[in-house]
């Protein structure tokens, strides 16, 4: 939800097709622990890789849309490369389900509930990386400009931010 706010935010992009991005990443991720990374190693690994990918989709296939084309070309693009994107891993990747290796250790149970340790640790993860989106969005110039073209971006272009790339930046993020 965090990730497709910040596209759809600052980008104007409807993205239908984030579902197949995730599953790219996933899928960097399950790779890097085939290589025996760890998951603290895996997880870098997969958003160093994903990020590149993904701020290169944004600049050649959204950018070429325009501006006044973005909300509804946006909806047509990326249906089309999530359609692409199935495709190539059912192709290469095949449909069996693969684990990623969290934590292994049991579960706990917690007021009747059973919760499972890679269930918590994930949990966990996502709030640290929010956390952590929320300060880089507040405290660094980066997430300031995307703000600022998240909101006024004729604005922030007179400001002297290059809109398109913060655009590209935010889509990579997401």
């Amino acid at each position: 939800a965090v990730s497709l706010n910040l596209v759809w935010g600052i980008s104007s992009v409807v993205n239908v097709g984030h579902g197949a991005v995730l599953v790219v990443g996933a899928y960097i991720l399950w790779g890097a622990q085939q290589l025996d990374f760890s998951i603290f190693l895996s997880v870098p690994v997969a958003l160093a890789v994903s990020y590149p990918i993904f701020t290169l989709v944004h600049r050649v296939l959204l950018r070429a849309l325009g501006e006044s084309n973005i909300e509804f070309g946006s909806l047509l693009i990326s249906w089309g490369a999530a359609l692409v994107i199935v495709a190539l891993i059912r192709a290469t990747a095949g449909t069996e389900l693969r684990k990623i290796d969290v934590f292994s250790g049991g579960a706990l149970q917690i007021a009747g509930v059973n919760l499972t340790i890679s269930g918590l640790t994930t949990f966990f993860v996502a709030i640290v990386m929010a956390a952590g989106l929320a300060a880089y969005m507040k405290l660094t110039y980066g997430g300031r400009a995307m703000r600022a073209v998240g909101s006024q971006p004729e604005l922030a272009a007179a400001l002297g931010i290059d809109v398109p790339a913060t655009r590209a930046r935010a889509f990579g993020l997401g």
